[in-house]
């Protein structure tokens, strides 16, 4: 299976980026983490997250979600840190089929046959008088004795031609899926995570 890949990430109004991208072209295996958490403790829980994937490519990507939320809240644990955390975006690619795990609001996308479809499950909850307030319901660094979390996973056939998108909630608030998709028609593969990530920040991500 030949893969043609880019990436591309911005820390855009924030002080520090939050953001890790884990790529690792020998077993086609390709994610993002957006940690969450003031102090850097983000940044730590996306860096913690994507160590783990890399020491543990054997397993499932489920798996790889259960082991890192473990060594995520190990860390907190140890460290006397009350809140940390990092969403998961990962898949991985072997005969011909596709894996895909997401836990959080980081997304998947495939694009095909000019349509841009959402193959990731968001676990947030809306709130507020008008919805307009998201909270995230399941994210890596939730202890076990308060909740169980439950990743998203699920396998695909691939087809030649096919596009996956793997993005933070950093493009998805900032860009409508019409604009992501327009973006994709019109760019290189090598040039459309630099302009996804370029629109963000035109509309002040």
């Amino acid at each position: 299976m030949r893969i043609v890949y880019s990436a591309a990430t911005d820390k855009g109004r924030r002080r520090e980026n939050q953001d890790k991208i884990f790529i690792d072209e020998k077993e086609l295996c390709f994610a993002v983490f957006d940690g969450m958490g003031g102090e850097q403790c983000g940044e730590v829980a996306s860096d913690i997250a994507s160590s783990t994937m890399n020491d543990n490519l054997n397993l499932s990507l489920n798996d790889i979600c259960m082991k890192a939320n473990a060594d995520i809240c190990s860390y907190m644990k140890k460290h006397h840190i009350s809140c940390m955390g990092t969403t998961a975006a990962m898949v991985r690619f072997e005969n011909s089929k596709i894996e895909v795990c997401n836990i959080g609001d980081s997304r998947v996308y495939k694009f095909a046959n000019h349509e841009l479809e959402q193959i990731s499950h968001d676990h947030v909850m809306n709130m507020g008088m008008f919805k307009t307030r998201r909270i995230l319901t399941q994210y890596l660094g939730v202890p076990e004795n308060e909740m169980i979390i439950e990743p998203h996973t699920e396998k695909r056939a691939v087809e030649s031609g096919e596009i996956y998108l793997i993005c933070s909630d950093g493009l998805t608030d900032m860009v409508t899926d019409e604009v992501i998709m327009d973006i994709i028609i019109k760019s290189d593969v090598r040039n459309a995570s630099e302009n996804l990530v370029q629109a963000a920040l035109a509309n002040g991500g």
